[in-house]
């Protein structure tokens, strides 16, 4: 599969993710912090975080290149998610922490894969 394609695919997915977390915060809050029913406060970050992603996802899609800086600035954002699940594990249930911190972090490794694979491709 072409990386353009692929790209295109993963902005999508961002798409998709990030629109279940701005409209409907409460199963993304169930499975990452373990909050079955979020507060205020975390039902807010959630949404901009769904927000973000939505744009995110929306620009990778309009400009599928391994150089783009949509992809660029989404590794970093998936990357500061998994971290700052990282900092707060204490305060995360163990089986939602693995949740909130893989997430981040595979879609960090994936998007960084799929650069290197474009960057590599002749």
């Amino acid at each position: 599969m072409e990386t353009s394609w692929l790209l295109r695919i993963f902005g999508l997915s961002r798409v998709v993710f990030g629109a279940w977390l701005a409209l409907a915060p409460s199963k993304p809050g169930e499975l990452w912090f373990g909050e079955s029913r979020p507060g205020a406060s975390t039902a807010a970050l959630l949404r901009s975080v769904g927000g973000r992603d939505v744009g995110l996802g929306l620009g990778l899609a309009a400009d599928p290149r391994p150089s783009s800086l949509w992809l660029r600035v989404g590794i970093l954002a998936d990357a500061v998610d998994a971290a700052a699940t990282l900092l707060n594990r204490d305060r995360i249930p163990a089986k939602n922490f693995l949740t909130g911190f893989l997430g981040g972090l595979s879609y960090a490794v994936i998007g960084a894969a799929i650069a290197v694979r474009g960057r590599t491709d002749h």
